[in-house]
């Protein structure tokens, strides 16, 4: 078996936008964001490891599949030590962050069967300060939860599984658009929804349960057929439907500018190179995980993978015999091509 470096095995070149994100990047690196600017050890540690981010993730992005994962994940974690460099709420030694904070469990055995959690009790530790400070979630093994499921939570590789994930829900594509007229509300175009719900013989509470694991699409309202259905529009691709959904955002008409924006952006979280999604919910009573973190825990696992099970992973990208392989090649290529642009959208959102 040949393992093809990704740019080959894809055609990957660094779109324009690929290589925007890095030049912006390194453009902050002269003009730091938030506290990085304040303070010399913050701002040389922000410089330093946002170089090592890059030549981390381009070492990634020319390897090949048996290694890629290492490169990426630690890219990314140094990436993590910028945006906690740049965050202004860190105080004292509180961006200086130390260890992993995840686990993994199960990685001898099948990929459906990993399970991952975060450890709490390692305050100062990358996945678990990062949570904090991005309102991201962090749970204990009691609530571990499957790989699968994260996998599935990232924008991007829900179409890609690699295995089942026993009622997973997709991120959803929210397009932002005008408010209804003569109403106080805020609207979004949300699509990715499984085609399935519009089946005949499907009903509106098959919809309303569906989004009870959206828990920040809480109060919406949709525009519906005339018989209290949603008005359901076929998706490009005609495997998933959209539909129109809104939100009060105050009690007069026209809605303040400054407060549409805030009610949407309650609802709706930026990805990467302008989009946003709606989250589905992993963990019972815990807000859904932030795009990032979903990432992180992501190439995490598939870095110990590969770090620890180096024959399992072998086993796992052979394309002549595993039928994951084509989704593993797939994260790593889309890993490097959309969490360039991610870090620096979370910088801004943070700095």
């Amino acid at each position: 078996m040949r393992i093809h470096p990704l740019h080959e095995h894809h055609d990957v070149v660094k779109s324009k936008e690929q290589r925007a994100a890095w030049a912006d990047l390194r453009t902050t690196r002269s003009n730091p964001p938030g506290a990085a600017a304040a303070s010399p050890v913050r701002r040389s540690t922000y410089a330093a490891a946002l170089q090592q981010a890059e030549e981390l993730f381009e070492a990634g992005s020319s390897a090949g599949a048996a290694s890629a994962p290492l490169s990426l994940f630690y890219g990314l974690s140094q990436a993590g030590r910028a945006i906690a460099a740049a965050a202004p709420v860190l105080t004292g030694p509180d961006w200086q962050l130390s260890g992993h904070g995840i686990k993994a469990q199960q990685l001898d055995g099948k990929l459906s069967d990993i399970r991952v959690f975060a450890v709490p009790k390692e305050p100062a530790s990358s996945f678990v300060r990062l949570s904090t400070l991005l309102g991201s979630p962090v749970w204990t093994g009691t609530d571990a939860i499957g790989f699968a499921q994260v996998w599935n939570a990232v924008p991007g590789l829900a179409g890609h599984p690699i295995a089942l994930a026993r009622e997973a829900r997709p991120p959803l594509l929210a397009t932002p658009n005008s408010p209804l007229d003569g109403h106080p509300l805020v609207g979004a175009w949300i699509s990715g929804i499984p085609a399935l719900l519009a089946d005949s013989g499907r009903t509106a509470s098959d919809f309303r349960t569906f989004m009870s694991g959206y828990p920040t699409a809480d109060g919406y309202t949709y525009v519906n057929d005339g018989d209290g259905y949603p008005d359901y529009q076929m998706d490009e691709g005609g495997t998933t439907v959209g539909v129109q959904m809104y939100w009060e955002a105050g009690e007069r008409h026209p809605v303040p500018e400054q407060v549409r924006v805030a009610r949407i952006n309650q609802v709706v979280k930026p990805y990467s190179y302008g989009e946003f999604y709606l989250y589905p919910q992993l963990i019972a009573g815990q807000p859904p995980l932030h795009p990032l973190m979903a990432w992180w825990t992501v190439l995490y696992t598939l870095s110990m993978l590969a770090r620890y099970h180096p024959a399992a992973w072998t086993a796992a990208i052979d394309v002549d015999k595993s039928a994951a392989a084509t989704a593993l090649e797939h994260v790593l290529t889309e890993a490097a091509a959309t969490i360039p642009a991610l870090v620096l959208q979370v910088l801004r959102e943070v700095a």
